[in-house]
């Protein structure tokens, strides 16, 4: 049959009950999109924010997933995006777009970070500095979490609803959480640690972190154990350490059972003053790209061999500045 007695209506309903079926066959669907696109003279999803085939090379991808991280025009859910939502629909009733958004940035930027790109995850998120804010905003307050809830939630209900138990720690684990752990792991910059200490949400996130210690459940061992260590790095610097201290007797009352490896050991020190807060320039000095803080491909100035860049645009950006100290030596 042609193209041309193709009912483009036909294609969304079919879309639509695959969907209800369970088939979650994303580059499947990204296909019928692309066909109903083309038949009723519309651009590719392709070139639409938040379709983001698999078949992109990883630098790339990593730069799309960080564009659903910021902004607030709404995006469309395709290609590798959509197979991290569509699983988990009947638990995402109150989820907005932008939370769709969100949850599917964070499962892609841990999917790279795994296949060993998390040096471009991190730069891409160092470029764009909201979406490691939006990232704290959305720990400390998530949508809720609720099964079988169809229709949108009266306050009362929503008020309510106990964000505990398996699905809630599925969505953190696979999401934000996930992310955290390369964010605060062995191979994370202190430019990422530090931008948190200096985050407008700091105070809530650092809350978050804290309840988030009390969990005692099975299912929340891998969240817990990110907190611990997103504390312990937090908590080496001033900012992170003062907000901490307004939490201190939750702190040590939630860790004072728990086996005391270096990131406890670090917390309890830093709260208890034990241990001095690093100087933040000092930890920066010499490391990374000086635009975007990134590890990779560094290039010194050519001139004066005393910064470091990660590339041309970022040497670009830089030198209305870097001009006026530049020495030729």
């Amino acid at each position: 049959m042609s193209k041309k007695n193709v009912d483009p209506e036909k294609l969304l309903m079919e879309t639509m009950m695959r969907l209800s079926k369970g088939d979650f066959d994303a580059e499947s669907l990204l296909r019928l999109t692309r066909e109903c696109n083309e038949l009723e003279g519309l651009p590719p999803p392709e070139e639409m924010k938040g379709c983001i085939p698999d078949y992109l090379p990883p630098k790339e991808k990593a730069n799309k997933y960080v564009e659903l991280l910021w902004g607030d025009e709404d995006k469309v859910l395709m290609g590798e995006p959509a197979s991290f939502t569509m699983p988990h629909y009947s638990i995402m009733p109150n989820f907005n777009m932008q939370d769709l958004e969100f949850f599917s940035a964070f499962c892609g930027l841990v999917k790279l970070s795994k296949e060993g790109y998390y040096a471009s995850v991190e730069k891409e998120l160092l470029k764009k500095r909201e979406s490691l804010d939006n990232l704290a905003k959305w720990v400390y307050n998530p949508p809720k979490i609720v099964k079988g809830k169809s229709d949108p939630m009266s306050y009362k209900e929503h008020s309510k609803a106990s964000q505990k138990g398996k699905d809630y720690a599925t969505i953190f684990e696979e999401g934000p959480f996930g992310l955290l752990s390369y964010l605060f792991g062995e191979n994370s910059s202190p430019q990422v640690h530090i931008h948190f200490t200096k985050s407008p949400e700091l105070a809530n996130f650092v809350l978050r972190l804290v309840d988030l210690l009390g969990r005692t459940e099975e299912e929340f061992a891998f969240i817990k154990k990110v907190s611990i260590k997103t504390l312990a790095k937090i908590g080496r610097y001033p900012n992170g350490v003062k907000e901490m201290k307004k939490h201190k007797s939750p702190i040590f009352s939630r860790l004072e059972n728990m086996e005391e490896n270096e990131d406890v050991k670090a917390i309890l020190a830093s709260i208890d003053g034990s241990t001095q807060p690093i100087d933040e320039k000092e930890d920066l000095k010499g490391l990374g790209c000086a635009v975007c803080g990134s590890l990779d491909n560094l290039k010194k100035c050519s001139r004066c061999f005393s910064k470091h860049y990660c590339g041309a645009q970022c040497q670009k950006d830089d030198w209305p500045i870097h001009k006026l100290n530049c020495t030729k030596k």
